[in-house]
């Protein structure tokens, strides 16, 4: 744990503060950014396939189905991330 100091009045504001940053909002932003990168996919002028739509409500299902936590070397596991189709 690290003490975490006001940089302006220097008074300690969390004697037991993580800086290790929350494994599921960590997994959270990146399956955020997983579909953000194929929202395009569903544009009133395409047409998704199953295979798109199966894949981006796993991404969406991840919180549900995963345990995520990080390992002693700061990578994050428990995820099982699905596989983006073609």
């Amino acid at each position: 744990m690290t003490i975490l100091i006001d940089g302006q009045t220097g008074e300690v504001v969390d004697k037991n503060y993580d800086p290790t940053p929350d494994p599921a909002q960590v997994m959270r932003q990146e399956r955020n950014q997983l579909l953000a990168e194929t929202d395009w996919w569903c544009c009133s002028d395409q047409t998704p396939t199953k295979d798109q739509l199966d894949y981006r409500k796993a991404l969406r299902d991840l919180p549900e189905n995963s345990t995520p936590k990080w390992t002693k070397d700061f990578v994050l596991t428990g995820v099982t991330w699905p596989t983006k189709p073609e």
